[in-house]
């Protein structure tokens, strides 16, 4: 439920942005076949479910794709952030040192393996 609130809260702002192409990554295999309708939901998702395919209709073009936990590190580190019970949006410039150097690595290419 975590996982699908976030991807209907992300694609908001993308459409508020003028965002008109998307491609959402999830570590979350379960969520991400959920949303493409190879797998059914829970009983529990199917609100949120019915909100992100509405949303994903506005855009003009959209990806829901896999990644693992290790290839998704800059997204594990915001997800890990304490920023209490308030929304928080931040741009480039307000990101922390350390998530400024993981985006660095990425860019890069750095390889990460899995555990």
């Amino acid at each position: 439920m975590v996982e699908l609130s976030a991807i209907w809260r992300g694609l908001h702002l993308a459409l508020s942005l003028g965002i008109r192409t998307i491609w959402i990554e999830s570590d979350s295999l379960s969520v991400v076949k959920t949303i493409n309708g190879q797998q059914p939901g829970g009983p529990s998702s199917g609100c949120y479910l019915s909100k992100i395919r509405k949303l994903l209709a506005h855009f003009d073009g959209c990806r829901v794709t896999h990644t693992w936990r290790e290839a998704n590190k800059a997204a594990d580190y915001v997800s890990r952030m304490d920023v209490g019970l308030k929304d928080v949006v931040f741009w480039p410039t307000d990101f922390p040192d350390m998530l400024h150097d993981i985006i660095k690595d990425d860019v890069q290419g750095k390889i990460y393996f899995r555990h």
